[in-house]
């Protein structure tokens, strides 16, 4: 018999499991680590397979053959938490190793304890424990390359094995700062903390400061409790603030501290605000004097607020105007603000009751407008304040130099309303660019006076300017002015400091005046003045008055420089001679000199100013008899008791 075509497909032979098995201790000690998590895995496929040791820190791990053998290289890892240990951390394990086909191999382990912070976490009294508290420590360097955290149990306690990261097979030990927080404590930092060698422990305490509490009722007129109050209070000495809401019965309370600001405290000045719809804002400042204080009763009555609606128009009373900017002030320490819509429609909502609002509008374009006399009830709306603004017209042009038409920059000009008086301050101001030209923008249509000046040049007037629509290419040409400088010393060449020097003329302009003060070196300059004969004073305490003529020519510079002499002074008092009594206010005066001098309430005076020699001195009164007497003046002296008793008519 023959047998044909029978083949019998080969089966595999499965090999045999291979098997990692070892005992885990205590690098310190050797005592067994028990409850340890113990793993290998396959460094090729990533497969692995694990155990936990037991009561005597034995493993055994068995590796299946999974169809491709068992041979191969292997990476041993432990866990770094011991089951069987209360806070115990464990630098983690690694180990290669290589194995045969179903080999048993034996792989002892010795870890090494984590160092670890531990303590307590106490309220202030630094006794009572604070539950739940987040403990952290981070390593001192600025990159995480150890860290860690616990939360506190019931008696206070936690733990912290901070691990490097990302490796857990390194130590962690080094410098740390360690940050406690807890809800409604402040939180605390603490550097320069040491986590020292392994095996070892760091006992570390904390207390934290408590809150403060504000608490209060916000009621309305009647006495009726306002739900959905917004309460805060602002600290004014940071940017922090907190809020809370009134409840069904109209209380609130607000607790103060700061998880982050650490080592902080609630002492310090804060600002309670309370808002509700319809209601007037009402604020009021508050002090914490203590920490974990408790303020009560900090109760607030809301009055019923008014509501204020309108619409912002071009002056022909249809076209809107949004984006407008309304301010309505009451008078009394209150505004308030909003912008009209797209619409031109605007709304102030939580006005206080008054018959006197001041409603000011404005935008860029237009000119300002404001309303007054507003009435605003409370509990109602002030409807239908319509308010038209004028578009504002704009002047620009260059200012350049008369004779050569070169520009003007840093030139000033400005203009003057002519219905306003003309001592009057400016109502708009612009400055010439480098290259003479200005602009000014914004300017309520009208006339007006204009008056450009700069240093060098005569000041331009002119009366009237119509402004009615807007003018554009203005040219302002400035005529070079005449100028005087020059040094103001004593009569032995030393400067003369903060003398003032004035430069006037009789020419029925106010352009022929012109004055400045000397520097630390006695220099001065006057500038802008036109062409013309001037009388120049030179005055100053200590010293003799000086006034000299001097002739300015158009576009140049007149050095004047001048020495004065030390002056002398007299000094004395005026009295009654029938009473003895003082006599306020008299003016004495010097024969043939200008200096005069007012006597005070006690009724001394004195004359500064004088050269040396003799003079003549009187009063002329209508109330009393003229009364004359001689006084020689020394240079740098006060001539005393140059007195006068007067004898009435």
């Amino acid at each position: 018999m023959t047998l044909i075509g029978l083949t019998l497909g080969a089966q595999p032979v499965r090999a045999a499991d291979a098997v990692v098995s070892g005992t885990v201790t205590n690098s310190t000690g050797g005592t067994p680590v028990s409850s340890l998590y113990v793993y290998v895995e396959d460094a090729v496929t990533g497969t692995y397979d694990w155990d936990y040791t037991d009561a005597v820190g034995a493993y055994s791990i068995t590796i299946t053959d999974d169809g491709t053998g068992t041979a191969g290289d292997y990476i041993m890892y432990t866990s770094t938490s011991s089951g069987g240990e209360v806070n115990t951390v464990y630098i983690k394990e690694l180990q290669s190793f290589v194995l045969a086909e179903g080999e048993n191999k034996s792989v002892n382990l010795s870890l090494t304890r984590r160092a670890k912070f531990s303590g307590f976490v106490y309220q202030s009294d630094g006794v009572t424990p604070i539950y739940n508290a987040y403990v952290s420590y981070t390593n001192n360097n600025g990159y995480t390359v150890g860290s860690g955290y616990d939360y506190s149990a019931y008696s206070g306690a936690y733990f912290t094995s901070p691990s490097p990261y990302p490796d857990t097979t390194q130590s962690a030990v080094g410098e740390y700062y360690a940050v406690v927080t807890a809800s409604g404590y402040f939180g605390t930092r603490i550097d320069d903390l040491t986590l020292g060698d392994n095996e070892t422990t760091t006992t570390q305490n904390f207390t934290l400061t408590g809150q403060s509490t504000v608490s209060g009722n916000v009621v309305n007129a009647n006495a009726s409790p306002v739900v959905g109050a917004t309460v805060t209070l602002d600290d004014l000495n940071s940017s922090y603030s907190y809020h809370v809401t009134t409840d069904s019965a109209g209380n609130y309370t607000i607790n103060v501290y700061d998880l982050y600001d650490y080592d902080g405290t609630a002492i310090g000045n804060y600002s309670l605000i309370v808002t509700a719809d319809g209601f007037v804002t009402k604020s009021k400042s508050f002090d914490i004097t203590a920490d974990e204080s408790t303020s009560t009763g900090n109760d607030v009555v809301l009055h019923e607020a008014g509501t204020m609606t309108g619409t912002i128009l071009e002056g022909d009373g249809t076209t809107v105007i949004a984006d407008a900017t309304i301010q309505a002030d009451n008078g009394k320490g209150s505004t308030y603000s909003t912008t009209s819509a797209a619409d031109g429609t605007f709304s102030l909502t939580g006005l206080k009751a008054s018959s006197s609002y001041i409603l000011t509008v404005s935008k860029t374009g237009f000119v300002t407008n404001v309303v007054y006399g507003v009435a605003v009830v409370a509990g109602e709306t002030t409807a239908d304040q319509n308010i038209q603004l004028t578009a504002a017209v704009t002047l620009s042009g260059s200012i350049v130099v008369n004779q050569a038409g070169d520009a003007i920059g840093g030139a000033t000009i400005s203009l003057f309303n002519r219905n306003k008086p003309r001592s009057s301050s400016y109502d708009y101001t612009a400055t010439s660019f480098t290259d003479g030209t200005f602009i000014i923008n914004n300017i309520n249509p009208g006339h007006y006076r204009v008056q450009v000046s700069q240093s060098g040049y005569i000041k331009y007037k002119k009366e009237n300017l119509d402004l009615t629509t807007a003018v554009s290419g203005k040219t302002y040409k400035l005529y070079e002015a005449a100028v005087i400088f020059g040094r103001v010393t004593a009569k032995n060449g030393s400067p003369i400091h903060n003398a003032l020097v004035t430069a006037s003329t009789k020419a029925a302009t106010d352009l022929g005046y012109g004055s400045a003060y000397t520097d630390m070196n006695g220099n001065y300059r006057i500038s802008s003045l036109q062409a013309g004969k001037y009388t120049v004073k030179i005055s100053t305490t200590g010293y003799v008055e000086k006034v000299v003529t001097v002739h300015a020519k158009k576009g140049q510079s007149k050095e004047l420089n001048k020495k004065l002499q030390v002056a002398g002074s007299i000094s004395g008092q005026i009295r009654d001679a029938a009473t003895g009594l003082p006599l306020s206010y008299y003016t004495v005066r010097v024969k043939n000199e200008s200096v005069v001098a007012t006597a005070d309430y006690n009724g001394y005076y004195t004359l500064d100013g004088l050269a040396p020699g003799k003079y003549t001195v009187y009063i002329i009164s209508t109330a009393y008899q003229t009364d004359t007497s001689s006084a020689h003046v020394s240079a740098n002296k006060e001539t005393k008791n140059i007195n006068f008793a007067l004898t009435e008519k």
